[in-house]
């Protein structure tokens, strides 16, 4: 173990990484709204204009679930500096900007354009690659 001391963490690092927790606490929401779906009647359960089954819903809750302990992992590691988190940041936040494109009709399309471009631009500052770099000195 290196005695490398990283100094104190890059205000881009901190913004990347808050980014990453109000993305887990936005599938938080979205899942207590899944569940309540999955105990409504069909009809209430509207989704393009057409039933949908339980099981959409079901599954559409699992995942939120894991995307929550994801990206809340992803956030904790970031900020102790892990260079992995940096990566997977990175590609995060590239997987929804592609597709933000999909729902850029929606407010919520240019919303989530805006801050995976905002992220991808901080994490990829020469103080937060620093960061991660000092963070993969530390662990070897």
């Amino acid at each position: 173990m290196s005695l490398v001391d990283p100094g104190p963490r890059p205000a881009s690092v901190s913004f990347a990484a808050a980014m990453m927790f109000l993305a887990s606490l936005g599938y938080a929401v979205l899942l207590v709204i899944h569940i309540y779906l999955i105990f409504q009647p069909g009809e209430a359960q509207l989704f393009f204009s057409t039933t949908a089954p339980d099981f959409y819903w079901i599954l559409m809750a699992c995942l939120d679930a894991v995307l929550i302990f994801g990206f809340a992992w992803i956030g904790l590691l970031a900020m102790r500096g892990d260079p992995g988190a940096g990566m997977t940041i990175n590609l995060l936040a590239l997987i929804n900007l592609v597709f933000s494109l999909f729902n850029i009709l929606h407010g919520v399309g240019w919303a989530t354009l805006l801050i995976s471009v905002l992220v991808l631009i901080v994490n990829n500052s020469p103080s937060a690659k620093a960061w991660y770099r000092a963070g993969a000195a530390l662990g070897e």
